[in-house]
């Protein structure tokens, strides 16, 4: 453990630098925010831990902890852990103060906090050898310090890292922040809701404190970005289709272009995909390139609501026929031969009609983790990062 958080405390001094930046509701940014989701792989018998670190930066006593009469004025983190299929199998709450770095191990809240069936549940087989090896999912976490009366802020920045401390890797990014967005406030519905299983729009809620408090948060989903894009262009609502049909715009698709890298026979690329709803059939057709822009057709499953792609598993053998092989993958939906994800057998969907189109009112993000391993030290390395496009005419 001492060894773990030391790799944090470095990693934590490089991944800080980057300080806040402006902000669009609907894409994953750098600010601040109230909540936030990251995922996590760890693995059942050692190597791999994931690590999440946030840090308070209000930097202001006089909003911050007001309602306390304690000192130092403290806040509340309300943390979830869920499944691959959003099945909530652990939570438990952490106590921090004003301008605080607290870090997390995935493998400690695990063991400490998710009983023998939800660890079971957790379970996945990441190599494809048919046996389980790796615990997976996604962690949200909550600044509820309205529990304790304080009022809800954009206070926490996040980001969650991947530590392997025998091979000697670790690699990290931001964690998906989420930004207080009230429609009250004068944020659009669909810059704060997606759409459930039952096909209404739903306000996105991480925590009933907040919630009742009269405050929601932004969501990542393509109608979010639309209309974050048609504000920051000085238009106050998108383009009506029947009042200016030549004008209106909209979401045309969400496209992600993951970059995948073997390094040798023992390297490793994976794309994981988070989705807020579960589909029956998760089918997208894609398009594997090369680095000689070489491209060949194929599919993955995209069946959860948080997906692991394996490239060694799903690319052509072809593209790695010699090593180093590299390229990336054109992943869209509606997909490259125009089918689009719909809404799961025996749930209504949108106006009770199973089957329809069914993308742009849910959230997306995807990671990117290229594993390099090697016994030279300077070929030994690992990267995560976030990829996404979203077009909008």
């Amino acid at each position: 453990m001492k060894k773990f958080f030391l790799a944090v405390t470095v990693l934590m001094a490089v991944a800080f630098i980057a300080g806040p930046s402006y902000a669009l509701i609907g894409v994953e940014d750098p600010v601040q925010g109230n909540a936030f989701r990251v995922p996590f792989i760890v693995g059942l018998a050692g190597g791999v831990d994931t690590a999440v670190i946030y840090q308070e930066t209000s930097g202001n006593a006089a909003i911050f902890g007001t309602a306390l009469p304690a000192n130092p004025q403290r806040g509340v983190l309300s943390w979830i852990i869920w499944t691959q299929a959003s099945v909530h199998v652990g939570d438990g709450t952490r106590i921090f103060t004003r301008g605080d770095v607290d870090a997390m191990s995935i493998r400690d809240l695990i063991a400490n906090f998710v009983g023998p069936a939800g660890q079971a549940a957790l379970e996945i087989d990441l190599d494809g050898d048919g046996v389980n090896d790796h615990y997976s999912g996604y962690l949200t976490a909550t600044e509820t310090s309205t529990a304790i009366g304080n009022v809800p802020l954009n206070n926490l920045l996040a980001m969650v890292q991947f530590i392997d401390l025998n091979n000697g890797q670790a690699a990290g990014t931001l964690a998906t922040m989420y930004e207080l967005a009230t429609v009250g406030l004068g944020y659009n519905i669909n810059q704060v809701s997606v759409t459930s299983t039952a096909g209404t729009m739903w306000t996105r809620n991480f925590d009933d404190s907040v919630y009742a408090a009269g405050f929601s948060w932004e969501v990542m989903s393509p109608n979010a970005y639309v209309w974050s894009y048609w504000r920051e262009r000085g238009v106050a609502a998108a383009p009506n289709l029947a009042v200016a049909p030549e004008l209106f715009r909209y979401a045309t698709f969400i496209r992600f272009t993951p970059r995948w890298y073997l390094h040798n026979a023992t390297g490793q690329s994976y794309v994981m995909i988070y989705k807020s709803l579960n589909h029956a059939t998760g089918t997208v057709n894609v398009r594997f390139w090369d680095n000689d822009e070489f491209a060949l057709s194929g599919v993955i499953q995209l069946p959860r609501e948080l997906n692991i792609i394996n490239m060694r598993l799903v690319l052509p053998v072809a593209m790695m026929a010699a090593y180093p092989a590299a390229g990336w993958v054109d992943i869209r939906n509606p997909d490259i031969l125009g089918a689009q994800l719909t809404w799961p057998a025996g749930t209504p969907g949108p106006q009770s009609l199973p089957g329809t189109p069914q993308w742009d009112e849910i959230e997306w993000t995807c990671w990117v983790w290229n594993i390099a391993n090697s016994t030279t030290a300077s070929l030994n390395w690992s990267a995560l990062w976030v990829d996404k496009e979203i077009r909008t005419q």
